[in-house]
């Protein structure tokens, strides 16, 4: 009887699925020495759900701050690949949109926005997909022409509104450390118009007159910094 018990028990390990041993493998602390380096060092094709989102929430948490996200190319690639490696093991695993939302944030705060439009398309993040194709188009622009490009409906940001103002047919809207959006009543179309290239020399206050958009940027960096904005020509103009 002790024998067939001990053959019984063999038996039924051989047929255990590879992933029951997953747990067996060490994550790494990330207050440890060389954290980065252990993660990549690890076996993802048996790495499981729970493990990843330690090791994801992780990494998220040491290259993140209040001006974004900041995930490297190498840290992009790892997470997506350990993601492929679930979908070929067909488990699936939570929260895609958020971690698509940091990949996607990670490339603009890296300034490879033509990545980021890729990704902000893929998750459908219209307001993210918009600000990283100005800066594509437009960043650096202090005197020149403006290529502004103009999309259906509202405005999308809806982050905290600093400075507006409008006429009959236009509204101007700053928002915190954001651009300024311009929105046509009569055509129903909404556009960038400028984006300061730090987000922390967001626009405090707007004046419309004769066709110009003045705009002052709060006293960071080049303290009262204003710009001239012709909205018939789209060229700019910096007063400093």
């Amino acid at each position: 009887m002790k024998k067939l018990l001990i053959f019984l028990v063999l038996f039924s390990l051989l047929f255990l699925p590879i992933s029951s041993f997953s747990s067996e493998q060490q994550i790494p602390d990330k207050y440890g020495g060389d954290f980065y380096e252990k993660v990549m060092s690890l076996d993802i094709s048996i790495l499981t759900p729970q493990q990843f989102y330690e090791l994801e929430g992780s990494i998220i948490s040491l290259y993140s701050g209040s001006g974004g996200y900041f995930l490297t190319q190498d840290q992009i690639e790892w997470v997506q690949r350990v993601v492929d490696s679930f979908k070929a093991r067909d488990i699936k695993i939570e929260d895609p949109h958020q971690r698509g939302f940091i990949i996607a944030w990670s490339y603009f705060s890296n300034g490879e926005y033509q990545n980021a439009m890729k990704a902000f398309k893929k998750i459908k993040d219209q307001r993210g997909f918009e600000h990283s194709e100005w800066r594509s188009n437009n960043k650096g622009v202090k005197n020149g022409k403006v290529e502004i490009v103009e999309y259906p409906g509202n405005i999308p940001d809806e982050s905290t509104k600093l400075a507006k103002i409008e006429n009959d047919r236009y509204l101007f809207v700053s928002y915190f450390r954001g651009p300024i959006y311009r929105y046509d009543k009569v055509e129903n179309l909404h556009a960038i118009v400028y984006m300061p290239d730090s987000s922390y020399d967001w626009c405090d206050n707007l004046n419309f007159k004769d066709g110009k958009l003045f705009i002052k940027l709060r006293d960071c960096g080049e303290p009262g910094a204003k710009f001239v904005f012709d909205n018939t020509t789209h060229k700019i103009i910096s007063l400093i």
